[in-house]
């Protein structure tokens, strides 16, 4: 290794590369431009969005003229509808327990008043005769 001499340094012509004048590549068509047009993947609303109009088209009448709601926004309002029907079946059982209840106890105080006037009604009979 001690024989070989240093490698000297070539010294490089820095040369620039001719430029054309025109675009680097040639104009075409983006091929994207020669298809049909197609129906949009994704909405122009978010869910959210969708659901907060509804109650408004519903009013209208235009539900029907419009597309059906996206999947998103149909998965929401069911789990909202699911919830709310859910408190709502909460509250009408305890309403159904405390009306049962409360006729059940109406119940055994026209039983209890209806003894108590027959006993009473058996003693001024007894009292009489």
């Amino acid at each position: 290794a001690g024989e070989l001499e240093p490698c000297p340094r070539r010294a490089f012509r820095r040369r620039l590369a001719p430029r054309s004048t025109g675009a680097p590549v040639p104009e075409e068509p983006f091929p994207g431009d020669c298809l049909p047009p197609s129906p949009p993947v994704a909405r122009e609303a978010p869910p959210s969005a969708e659901l907060a109009a509804l109650p408004s088209l519903l009013c209208e009448g235009q539900a029907q003229a419009q597309q059906p709601l996206s999947a998103e926004a149909e998965e929401r309002l069911t789990s909202i509808a699911a919830a709310a029907f859910a408190a709502l079946r909460l509250t009408a059982s305890e309403e159904a327990s405390m009306t049962i209840q409360r006729q059940w106890r109406e119940c055994q105080a026209r039983q209890a008043t209806a003894r108590a006037k027959a006993v009473v009604a058996t003693a001024l009979a007894a009292q009489r005769g």
